[in-house]
């Protein structure tokens, strides 16, 4: 990612890397050894589908679920009282809940609780997606996710969308390649033109052996976001967690989720996670659906 890593928090040192691309894995391999043998890992992604499309789909179950209140709006002020939480909103008035389930950062509940959150002491690094659409014939290697640990290249990982399940009607080949823009541009110079950029990333593609180096997108896309990248640097994750643990006793009894529960607990899977958690809780009271989607859907569409 073109950062230095010297800061990254110990517990979190590991995070960006696959138990096969640990060192000592990489280590035992070479030498033959299988004391640190990986067993073969199994990707689980929607069949015939993507992510995207699944995210899609819960989000049309849930507005068209009669138990289920969506509500779009921003939150302006979080109070707790003797019969729970009252969420105030910008547009839509006052909520009532017995429980409360707070997804966003920590110090943003503190903000709505009527109190100064600390400075934000966090990290974060740009990203830059480059999305292919390719013929058959453009594909030199058929690799589902490719990491670039080498400095030869911009680019950091590739994905095959095709290859991880992705439904292809018109046959071609769906490949998003990600980056950090600074590191791209130490390696290709300032491109502001989309299509140098793409131009470039193709040809990243080939230098790694992935595309053919006569390949000519049939469709490109470039996509970038700034700050979207969490370092977890000890300092970071420290600032986190007190902000965490200040708006917890701030509103006693709230819950949280996404990555109010911690700096990178922000996946499909964490989520749904926390919710099966908290909907069988015991030492909670028995709620209706309605009244607790009510204050998770004003917080999350904030």
């Amino acid at each position: 990612m073109n950062t230095d890593a010297s800061s990254v928090a110990a517990l979190y040192h590991r995070l960006p890397w696959l138990p096969m691309y640990w060192p000592q894995t990489l280590l035992s391999v070479l030498e033959g050894r299988t004391d640190n043998a990986v067993l073969p890992t199994f990707f689980s992604h929607p069949v015939g589908s993507t992510v995207a499309h699944l995210c899609r789909h819960l989000e049309s179950r849930a507005h068209a679920d009669p138990l289920i209140h969506v509500i779009q709006d921003r939150v302006m002020k979080l109070e707790r009282n003797t019969n729970g939480f009252s969420v105030h909103t910008a547009q839509s008035g006052m909520l009532q809940s017995l429980r409360l389930g707070w997804a966003l950062p920590p110090n943003m509940g503190v903000a709505a609780a009527g109190h100064t959150p600390d400075t934000d002491r966090s990290k974060r690094l740009p990203l830059m997606l480059c999305f292919l659409k390719l013929r058959p014939e453009h594909i030199d290697r058929e690799c589902s996710v490719v990491y670039g640990v080498a400095n030869d290249t911009g680019l950091y990982r590739i994905t095959n969308n095709t290859l991880c399940g992705a439904p292809s009607e018109d046959g071609d080949i769906y490949m998003v390649a990600e980056a950090n823009p600074d590191r791209f541009a130490a390696h290709h110079g300032s491109l502001l033109d989309d299509q140098e950029v793409a131009a470039a990333v193709c040809r990243d593609l080939a230098h790694m052996g992935l595309i053919r180096r006569s390949a000519k997108p049939v469709a490109t896309e470039i996509r970038r976001f700034a700050g979207a990248r969490p370092v977890p640097t000890h300092d970071s994750v420290q600032c986190h967690l007190q902000e965490r643990q200040r708006l917890m006793a701030l509103l006693p009894g709230l819950e949280p989720l996404g990555v109010c529960a911690g700096p990178f607990s922000v996946g499909l899977a964490d989520h749904i996670v926390q919710g099966l958690q908290l909907a069988k809780r015991l030492d909670t009271p028995e709620i209706t659906h309605s009244s607790s989607f009510h204050s998770y859907d004003a917080l999350a569409h904030a």
